[in-house]
């Protein structure tokens, strides 16, 4: 891999974590206000814009997976950090919240194992 593609996967990671502090730091500041969340699709849309444009930007779809696991493995973490949560926490409304709690150790190893995937598609 050349000077130039590490500099670029590099921008890549760093605008995706970008997007995840963004992201959490938007949504923090609803749940801090006690709004629920109601509807994820606008997040949805804008999630899956911004994959897109990694890829478009990129030429390489797999920058668009990398991306969005990345997202996927630090999102709730970022979340979490910013409403004042322990790393791990896991709320009690969303389903997938609720699916987890009853399995924190594999949420865990899922979570790290994600992380791991995420960076390694980087680089191939």
């Amino acid at each position: 891999m050349s000077a130039d593609e590490i500099a670029s996967m590099i921008w890549f990671i760093i605008a995706t974590l970008i997007f995840v502090t963004g992201s959490a730091i938007i949504d923090a500041k609803q749940i801090l206000k006690n709004e629920h969340i109601i509807d994820h699709r606008p997040r949805w849309v804008v999630r899956f814009l911004f994959f897109f444009l990694i890829g478009f930007v990129s030429e390489e779809w797999i920058n668009t997976l990398a991306s969005a696991l990345l997202f996927t493995a630090l999102f709730d973490q970022t979340l979490n950090y910013h409403i004042k949560e322990p790393m791990w926490f896991l709320g009690g409304t969303a389903y997938w919240d609720r699916f987890w709690k009853k399995r924190v150790t594999l949420y865990k190893v899922m979570k790290i194992t994600i992380l791991i995937i995420a960076l390694s598609l980087y680089f191939i």
